[in-house]
């Protein structure tokens, strides 16, 4: 980091000092056989974080096996060291909520904050059972360098944030900005606060985790950037497509999770995380499920799907192929019997064949019948067609299917007869 920008925050006046209950916490956490009384009784003297750690606690997000109503209960449920990883984050949080002015969107950034800090311990439970307190409390600290940022930059910060299209986006302006990113930033903080290596490590790595030599912190950085991504999913819209594409694949990669595993996830995310954000005074705005956010991005995961499949298939083509978007019926023909039709959205067409998705698959050797008007004279054509190819990616099929032969008008009616009356 740049020694101007550290000078820059070392001597700023609006950052805030390290809440009380922090100190007690780190205090615990340096030193196992601490009373864990005096951190209790800390957080006794403070009923805004009390009620906050016990309405978390309580929440469906950490889903305990049994409603905890004080905080002794709360040590004796989830164990001293998680208590103190929680207490650290949620009076940190509560240190930063309080909104100053400037372009800087504080309400996003918190609504991102919520979903993370939801999706890492979600994300945890499944691969990294052991850290999944940490996690929680790293997701939602995760960002914390951008609060540092806006507090020591003002509105020149809130300004950088609005070029971005997507978080993602953000690290390369801030670094050639202001000499080191949000997560470097982040973790300087975290490091001059003394928090332990394992919200610290992870704040500073969680947009790249791979470059962090511990086996043990690199794997929970892993869980805080995967968790970073599937906020992405329903803060960001305009990158929603791309980014579920990239969190499937990371769930399928680095977790071992299915698709379908992966999606339970993300809906799993979208329902707590409204839970969450109540418990922070957070407005989500309109609460976002995962179904609503797939369905709006569905129509783009398609196009990026055939944009991918073009530039494989492109040269193979026999004839040039024209764009033609629409819904369109086909009708499945199997042992010279039709089925019944069913919708498919086509993509393009040529003289020889065909390109469409399908929310299922399709078979290689696959016959069906369509009609199409001819381009010359205007009638309809009725056209048999056989797949060649099909291509799942991101639960959408892609097909590729091609001309077999021009059916007479009247032979297909008697075969749509044979299918109504059989």
């Amino acid at each position: 980091m740049h020694h101007l920008l550290e000078t820059q925050i070392l001597s700023c006046p609006d950052l805030p000092t390290l809440p009380e209950a922090s100190t007690a916490a780190l205090s615990h956490a340096r030193n196992a056989n601490t009373d864990i009384a005096s951190l209790v009784a800390i957080v006794e003297r403070d009923p805004a974080l009390r009620a906050r750690l016990l309405r978390v606690l309580n929440s469906g997000v950490f889903g305990l096996s049994r409603r905890v109503l004080s905080i002794e209960q709360a040590a004796a449920a989830m164990g001293p060291q998680a208590l103190c990883t929680l207490v650290l984050g949620l009076s940190l949080v509560k240190a930063f909520q309080d909104q100053r002015l400037g372009g800087f969107n504080h309400q996003l950034y918190w609504r991102r904050s919520m979903y993370a800090a939801t999706a890492a311990r979600v994300i945890a439970v499944h691969v990294l059972e052991s850290e999944k307190d940490n996690c929680f409390a790293a997701g939602m600290l995760m960002d914390i360098g951008m609060l540092v940022f806006d507090r020591v930059l003002g509105s020149r910060y809130g300004e950088v944030c609005n070029l971005v299209r997507a978080h993602v986006d953000l690290p390369v302006i801030e670094v050639h900005m202001f000499g080191a990113d949000h997560a470097e930033v982040g973790q300087f903080m975290a490091e001059r606060w003394d928090l332990p290596s394992t919200l610290a490590v992870p704040i500073g790595a969680h947009h790249g985790p791979q470059a962090v030599e511990d086996p043990a912190l690199r794997d929970i950085a892993q869980v805080i950037w995967l968790a970073g991504r599937c906020a992405d999913v329903f803060v960001a819209p305009q990158v929603a497509a791309e980014t579920i594409m990239e969190v499937r694949r990371s769930f399928m990669t680095h977790c071992r999770l299915t698709e379908v595993q992966c999606d339970a996830i993300l809906c799993a995310i979208g329902r707590k995380t409204a839970e969450l954000a109540h418990l922070f005074d957070v407005r989500l705005n309109t609460p976002v499920n995962f179904e609503q956010v797939a369905d709006r991005a569905s129509m783009r995961l398609t196009e990026l799907s055939l944009a991918e499949r073009r530039k494989g298939v492109a040269n193979r083509r026999r004839t040039a192929r024209k764009v033609r978007n629409g819904r369109i019926s086909i009708i499945p023909c199997r042992h010279g019997i039709l089925g019944r039709p069913i919708q498919v959205l086509m993509h393009d067409a040529s003289s020889t064949g065909m390109g469409f998705t399908h929310d299922q698959p399709m078979a290689v050797g696959q016959q069906f019948v369509i009609q199409l008007p001819d381009p010359i004279t205007g009638a309809a054509k009725t056209l048999l067609y056989s797949v060649v190819r099909c291509d799942m990616r991101c639960g959408v099929a892609s097909i590729g299917a091609e001309l077999v032969n021009v059916l007479r008008p009247e032979a297909v009616l008697r075969q749509a007869a044979r299918r109504q009356v059989a």
